[in-house]
């Protein structure tokens, strides 16, 4: 089954609003949100009105939804919300590092953020991004808070960022979460996007080639977005899978290290996070 709508729409602000809010910009900045999506249609359409919501002076966003294939409902949510969407699509797919693959290959933004289809942004965030790279335009991320919430969107606990660089990264699974980051597309293109080798940690694959030791970047003290947790979580369904992953990554970032001199290296840098 395939059922696909492509558009690309780019709302833009009238330079006299801007001003109106106190907003001094060069221009608006582009972002472009990937979500990959399989049979999350309980959560589809809150998720597409929380990206829709974020529209302010000075943002232009586009929503671009790569669906697996979905048979729960998925896809009459995608049309019902298809003028929120520059594109989107319904098709078979080779999994989530796949989807946001596809998704990256049609990104015209200046940033992208990943958003998978049970996850949603928080009033304001993307308007507070744009300002942060406003205010250091050699950032090549932006990350910031999150929140756990249920199916229901109850609160669980207001997860904190943590500090983050280069060093950090090669050897810590993310601390960064993927609906609380922002970073510059072209980069990611530079860099080989989204690996399909990873199903579970493609999102620490990529910032470990992502990120250098002079990357410039920004944390925001305040939740961007908010992460549910339910039964069908991938790391809920199959936790060995993630295990493995995990095991992979180390291996190739320290080939020859010992599992000892590797966790020494992990609560080292764990320190220097504090």
């Amino acid at each position: 089954m395939r059922a696909t709508c492509c558009r690309h729409r780019w709302g833009t602000i009238s330079s006299d609003r801007r001003a109106a809010r106190g907003v001094a910009r060069r221009r608006a900045v582009r972002f472009s949100i990937l979500t990959p999506s399989f049979n999350q249609g309980q959560f589809l359409d809150r998720h597409i009105r929380s990206v829709t919501a974020q529209a302010t002076p000075g943002v232009e966003i586009e929503h671009i939804v790569i669906d697996g294939g979905s048979t729960d409902g998925s896809v009459e949510v995608l049309r019902r919300r298809d003028a929120d969407l520059a594109y989107w699509q319904s098709a078979p797919d080779e999994g989530q590092s796949d989807a946001l693959g596809q998704a990256l290959n049609r990104a015209t933004g200046d940033v992208v953020g990943w958003l998978n289809s049970d996850e949603f942004y928080l009033p304001g965030a993307i308007a507070s991004v744009a300002e942060a790279f406003d205010r250091k335009p050699a950032a090549v991320l932006v990350y910031a808070d999150y929140d756990r919430v249920t199916e229901t969107g109850r609160l669980i606990r207001h997860t904190k960022s943590w500090r983050f660089d280069y060093d950090v990264c090669r050897v810590q699974t993310p601390i960064i979460m993927n609906c609380a980051a922002f970073l510059d597309r072209r980069r990611v293109v530079e860099c080989g996007g989204f690996s399909r080798d990873y199903h579970y940690i493609m999102d620490w694959d990529l910032y470990t080639r992502f990120m250098t030791r002079t990357s410039q970047y920004v944390r925001l003290r305040r939740p961007l977005a908010q992460f549910t947790v339910h039964p069908e979580s991938k790391t809920v369904v199959d936790p060995a899978a993630f295990a493995d992953e995990i095991s992979r990554m180390r291996a190739a970032m320290f080939p020859g290290w010992t599992e000892q001199a590797i966790a020494s290296e992990q609560r080292r840098q764990y320190r220097r996070m504090q």
